[in-house]
């Protein structure tokens, strides 16, 4: 049944546009559960729980509380790092940053359907995400270490209707379909498990989540989603204010952090960042770009 679950939420991924972090940076504890309602209920396609300085047993408990809130919504939970939490949790998937644990060990741990998020920083970082080669440094500004965000593609699915990872039948890309331990895809097992399910591309702008950060700037948007064969979500400064700009830059989907946290109606602010975003058809899978 949780297989069905995780699937189910694969393909709410596809089509989701705004991605909504709730952080507890911005948020107190005790207040998470009914901000996230709010931020289900104005329209985000994706919810993930980052709590940098909360312990792992605080995390583990919201996690629990917020599994339920997300499914009942249809909304995939992703977890800011800690992938050994997503199974107990009931979450349905992790992000995690340049920094920290490599994609392929993060498959090991949380087994073969749970989604997976990168964080990139470049071009050529995002481009290595895509084919399931280790990160690169190269075009990198300076201090561009790992971000916390966090979408999702149907790994390793053909362009027909997707099929269920557990009756999946595909063909070998260069090499035979990778083993369960790291999904459908039909790539050779070293690839398929170094090969996250999304990406978070920025910072595009200076954020006070992370004031370390030099952005990238809106220059490579549109080559980015352009080229990279997994969904692409950008982050880092967006805001209300500018989506309509990172649109215009070629952008699909778009995180959010502190402009819903700090706005006074949350749901409000949800539903009129994802009127600005352009819908997000269904993702398909393509052969790696050159």
């Amino acid at each position: 049944m949780r297989s069905i679950s995780l699937f189910t939420m694969r393909l709410k991924l596809t089509s989701a546009s705004l991605y909504g972090i709730l952080d507890l940076g911005y948020v107190r504890l005790g207040d998470a559960v009914p901000m996230a309602r709010r931020m289900l209920a104005g329209g985000v396609g994706i919810l993930q729980l980052r709590a940098k300085s909360e312990s792992v047993d605080a995390i583990r408990k919201l996690a629990k509380l917020l599994a339920p809130v997300c499914r009942d919504s249809g909304v995939p939970l992703i977890l800011n790092d800690h992938p050994q939490l997503v199974a107990e949790t009931g979450a349905d998937g992790v992000h995690v940053g340049q920094d920290d644990l490599p994609v392929g060990e993060v498959r090991r741990i949380v087994g073969p359907d749970p989604i997976i998020g990168l964080s990139t920083h470049s071009l050529a970082q995002a481009l290595a995400a895509s084919r399931g080669e280790p990160a690169t440094s190269a075009g990198v500004p300076p201090r561009a270490p790992a971000d916390g965000m966090g979408i999702l593609p149907m790994r390793g699915f053909p362009n027909t209707a997707p099929v269920p990872p557990s009756t999946a039948k595909l063909p070998a890309l260069g090499g035979t379909p990778a083993d369960s331990e790291c999904g459908q895809d039909p790539r050779p097992p070293a690839i398929a498990c170094a090969r996250p399910d999304y990406i978070g591309f920025g910072p595009l702008f200076a954020t006070p989540t992370k004031p370390d950060y030099e952005p990238v700037g809106l220059g490579d948007v549109a080559e980015v989603f352009r080229r990279v064969e997994l969904p692409v979500f950008c982050i880092g400064g967006i805001k209300l204010e500018n989506l309509p700009e990172v649109v215009a830059a070629g952008a699909r989907r778009a995180v959010i952090v502190s402009g819903i946290l700090q706005s006074p109606d949350p749901a409000g602010y949800c539903a009129k960042c994802a009127e600005i975003l352009p819908p997000s058809p269904a993702h398909r899978f393509s052969t790696p770009p050159p």
